[in-house]
């Protein structure tokens, strides 16, 4: 449980979603702490990005560039003190640059893990693990898997 006046980690992962969505009534700076860092290999150096601004202006202005129509499902949320974890899936179409990759117009359906560090009513911190190779895999820049064989 939250102390009184502080937001519960899962209702601030939810509004990182939606932020990440697009929403226009989430205001990062009542979420993200203004030293928040993103931690997404091979994306960010090992320390990752730190800093709310400069996760906004290299991870969520460059990927809303490149797909201007991302929405993030949760599958799955668990809470644990100061700590959380979210399953989702993000749905979007290609339409700017991305990983070194021409705007090719493709949907894709990405889905990835965050486990979220909160302290003091915001997320100080974000480990991210998505499916980079699938989504390459549908933007058409490496090729599909071979098929296994029915067993």
């Amino acid at each position: 449980m939250s102390p009184p006046g502080q937001r519960d980690p899962g209702d601030l992962v939810q509004c990182y979603f939606a932020l990440l969505s697009g929403d226009p009534a989430v205001e990062p700076d009542e979420i993200l702490s203004a030293g928040f860092v993103f931690h997404h290999p091979p994306l960010t150096p090992p320390a990752g990005w730190v800093g709310r601004d400069t996760f906004l202006a290299r991870a969520l202005t460059v990927t809303r560039a490149a797909f201007p129509d991302m929405r993030f499902e949760i599958a799955d949320l668990i809470v644990d003190g100061d700590r959380a974890a979210a399953r989702w899936m993000m749905h979007a179409t290609h339409h700017g640059a991305y990983l070194g990759v021409p705007p090719t117009g493709r949907s894709v359906a990405v889905t990835g893990m965050n486990i979220f560090h909160v302290e003091a009513g915001r997320i100080v911190a974000t480990w991210v693990a998505r499916d980079t190779y699938g989504l390459l895999t549908q933007l058409g820049h490496l090729p599909a898997p071979p098929s296994q064989p029915s067993p």
